[in-house]
Parts: structure tokens; sequence; C-alpha cells
């Protein structure tokens, strides 16, 4: 069934969790509200499989702030995108990084460590 963009946004703000309940594993990834001019990031709590949060543009700040405000946020599962590896160290205590995990790259690991 086709769905418009706008009712897409509309319907994933609806989905997005009361701001107390902070996320331990975070999923990130970004969406264009309107392709090659505008773009947002999505937060989802993989454990409870919920939108958590639609934030602005793709860049690292927001995430970073985001992060920084809930500390129960201990992995992130993310694309290979460097602002959301920017922002997965800087949103650790002391910038560690010890919170990021790319799947992809995580894969490739165990794929040639196999193989």
């Amino acid at each position: 069934m086709p769905v418009s963009s706008s009712t897409m946004l509309r319907l994933m703000h609806g989905q997005v969790t009361e701001p107390g309940s902070a996320p331990v594993v975070l999923g990130v990834d970004d969406f264009a509200t309107c392709k090659g001019k505008s773009y947002g990031t999505i937060l989802v709590d993989i454990e409870k499989q919920q939108v958590v949060d639609l934030l602005p543009g793709r860049e690292a700040e927001p995430l970073t702030n985001w992060l920084q405000s809930r500390p129960s946020v201990s992995f992130i599962t993310r694309d290979r995108a460097p602002a959301y590896a920017e922002a997965a160290a800087g949103g650790t205590a002391g910038g560690s990084g010890g919170r990021s995990f790319s799947f992809a790259g995580e894969l490739n690991k165990r794929f040639t460590a196999v193989f």
C-alpha cells in the first residue's frame, strides 16, 4: 500500500515514547523527509522495538546532546555514517567511544575471522 512521506512522519511522531524511558540499546539511522534536500535522524529502542525520538538533520551535534542527557544508553547500532560514529564517541563520558557499535563493521570482522 503506497504511503506518502508526510504520512510516515506523522505515524513515526505518534510512536515516539515518553521522554523518561531512555533505552539501553539504541538504533540510529537517517531518513529523508524530502529526498536529496531534507534529512532527519531516527532513534529506536532496539529491545522494545519502538521509536524513541526523531532529531532534525543527520549531523553529530544533536545526537551527541541527546546521548549525553541519557546515560542509560550502553550500546548503539548504526550505519557507517561518520557523524553517527562521532556522536557515539562524543556522547560517552570522556568521549571514549565505548558505546559505538557498527553492525556492518562487526559482521565484516566475524566473516573475515571465519573464512
